[in-house]
């Protein structure tokens, strides 16, 4: 049995199915978040989950099933973020040894 994104998109889409599919969602987004909590947090899942069980937004839906993995620019900007960080940590590490030798030098002159 197929699963995730590319069985969801080639299957035949029914509206019917879709209908179901969207009922059960709405009612998961009800016990998860019910009348007591903040109404943004069900109005959001609702938005953001619920209401792409279409046949017309299945392929956005879709696009939530497919795993995320890393992404080279991910990878890239965390070894740039990594780097400015160890550059950081030398640049202060350098500025506050200068001021060190020099405050000892002003202590030796008097």
């Amino acid at each position: 049995v197929e699963v995730g994104a590319e069985a969801m998109l080639r299957a035949p889409c029914r509206e019917s199915d879709m209908q179901r599919a969207r009922h059960a969602c709405e009612a998961h987004a009800h016990q998860c978040y019910p009348a007591g909590a903040p109404p943004p947090l069900g109005r959001a899942f609702n938005e953001r989950f619920c209401a792409l069980l279409t046949c017309e937004r299945r392929h956005e839906a879709a696009s939530l099933l497919r795993p995320h993995g890393t992404s080279a620019v991910r990878v890239w900007w965390w070894i740039g973020l990594v780097l400015a960080i160890i550059a950081n940590v030398a640049l202060l590490g350098t500025l506050t040894y200068r001021k060190m030798q020099l405050a000892t030098r002003r202590d030796l002159r008097r």
